[in-house]
């Protein structure tokens, strides 16, 4: 052997060694934990049949106390029995109700006052349709409850046609006092249920247990299945409830073990550090994206400011160049009383956007705008907006105000007239031609609703969430004038006012805008 690659040699040996080390290792660890997942699964699958025979007992206990009340009803049932009655309301409606199949009242002399056994009237004693033993201890521990309260007891017994549930509750008066005074020992109310189809369906169903079955005593179980046993009121087993066990361990060990022993350390190790590095580039690309998307969104923000000035802006413009072109051609055509409207017109517009100039300076210092809220007719200043703006052409405004008090409301005039004066203008620029727009106001607790609608093409359904984002514009908007900030502002303006916007919207059928504005409960309670 060349000198030259024993150390070569001896590190390959080494690292075999050391792998052959390290699967034997896990290959161990594997097999310990299959193991105890086994075993936690059977415990398992133990305690979930544990739980439906305590369910069962439960639900038995709870059906025999609610019909263990002394009263007339009961009264006649035992001391002078109806068969036909009881049939109808005890016997086979037990059974048809609740899968009961013996119904009896047992006397203290061991008599019965009347008997049904599957829904049929029996002159019969209990002991004809149960074990006598069993039936006897139930009796006597019924009797030990209060006068006051049914404490029902409940237990497993063997019938002749396999494991019933048996359950009983000693009679108790609902009123204790006069007519109803019962002495002791008392009648006991004993209803059985067999642990048939149905409760081995539930077992299946919703306990999740792989072929249930009920095995008496006296019978065989297979070595392969699972079992617990069923207590008798003795304490003794009365039979089993059997089971397959679900096998997932097995599953879990086979796969386990293939998986450790294909997986060597030294891929887990690359994979870890290629993981390192890799999170350490995502990491820092992550805090290159966030910087980036910082720096967009201020200049975003500063071009939004911008535009939003601009739009503000534009819409007293345009009705101050409508007044002047009026006052310039007809104006020698025009009265004095109308020449002073033009020009208040033209004030009011000045004044708007000295009022937009000084909000934008507020903002651009970080003052933020003033809320004012004042006490306003919404339906007149609708009005006067649709005028200002020379909306109607073609159009017809149509107003239906519903509100129970048709008073002013206390709303921001700036604000509202920024909102319903911008959804006007969509509702015109986007509606079919010779169409009139509509606008509902209605009143509840403090919330003042407009709805503005339209007939036209609609919003697209893909589009419903994105409208009202600035600089988002519909499919619809080739060739209309506008830079997506209307419904934006709009929004901003109803929020202002502790409200939103919200749309409705079916292709072909138009759009309906809807506007809330928290009004508070009075103008003077909101202006205070």
């Amino acid at each position: 052997m060349p000198e030259a690659t024993r150390p070569l040699q001896l590190l390959g040996l080494g690292l075999a060694v050391y792998w052959l080390a390290t699967a034997a290792a896990l290959g161990g660890l594997a097999f310990y934990a299959a193991d105890r997942f086994e075993m936690r699964d059977r415990e398992r699958e133990q305690a979930l049949a544990r739980s439906l025979l305590r369910g069962e007992a439960r639900a038995m206990a709870a059906l025999v106390k609610d019909y263990s009340w002394w009263n007339a009803a009961v009264a006649g049932l035992v001391e002078a029995p109806d068969p036909a009655w009881a049939d109808a309301n005890i016997g086979s409606y037990m059974r048809d109700s609740y899968g009961t199949t013996v119904t009896t009242v047992m006397h203290p002399g061991g008599g019965s006052g009347i008997t049904f056994i599957n829904g049929e009237y029996r002159e019969a004693g209990p002991g004809d349709a149960l074990p006598g033993r069993g039936l006897r201890a139930l009796y006597q521990r019924a009797n030990k409850a209060p006068m006051s309260q049914p404490v029902p007891v409940t237990a497993f017994l063997a019938g002749p046609d396999g494991l019933l549930m048996v359950a009983g509750s000693a009679l108790t008066p609902e009123y204790p006092a006069g007519d109803q005074l019962i002495p002791r020992p008392r009648s006991v109310l004993i209803i059985a249920r067999p642990l048939g189809e149905d409760f081995l369906m539930r077992a299946a169903e919703e306990f999740l247990l792989n072929a249930p079955r009920v095995v008496p005593l006296t019978g065989d179980i297979a070595a392969d299945r699972m079992a617990i046993p069923i207590v008798g009121l003795d304490g003794e087993a009365a039979g089993f409830l059997t089971w397959d066990h679900g096998g997932a361990a097995g599953l879990f060990r086979e796969e386990l073990i293939t998986t450790v022993v294909s997986a060597f350390v030294i891929f887990a190790l690359a994979a870890a550090l290629f993981g390192f590095y890799l999170y350490r580039a995502r990491h820092m690309t992550s805090a290159t994206n966030a910087a980036l998307a910082e720096e967009r969104r201020l200049l975003d923000a500063r071009t939004h400011h911008l535009t939003t000035i601009a739009h503000d802006l534009k819409t007293p413009l345009t009705a101050m160049q409508s007044a002047a072109d009026l006052l310039m051609h007809f104006g020698d055509r025009m009265s004095a009383e109308e020449r002073r409207a033009e020009l208040a017109l033209i004030t009011e517009r000045i004044q708007v956007m000295d009022q937009v100039i000084s909000d934008a300076v507020a903002m651009q210092r970080g003052d933020g705008l003033e809320f004012d809220p004042r006490p306003t007719d919404p339906a007149e200043q609708i009005r006067e907006h649709w005028r200002n703006r020379g909306m109607a052409g073609d159009r017809a405004l149509q107003i239906t105000d519903v509100r129970q008090s048709r008073g002013d409301e206390a709303l921001d005039r700036r604000l509202f007239g920024q909102a319903t004066g911008n959804v006007l203008s969509n509702a015109v620029k986007y509606g079919a031609p010779g169409t009139p727009v509509r606008v509902r106001l209605s009143s509840l607790d403090g919330v003042l609703t407009v709805a503005i609608s339209n007939e036209g093409d609609g919003i697209a359904a893909e589009q419903m969430d994105r409208v009202s984002q600035a600089f988002v514009r519909g499919s619809n908007s080739a060739g209309v004038d506008g830079l997506g900030l209307g419904l934006s502002i709009a929004t901003r303006a109803t929020r202002d006012h502790g409200g939103d916007l919200s749309f409705d919207s079916r292709a072909g059928e138009g759009v309906t805008v809807t506007l809330t504005f928290r009004v508070g409960n009075s103008v003077e309670e909101s202006v205070a």
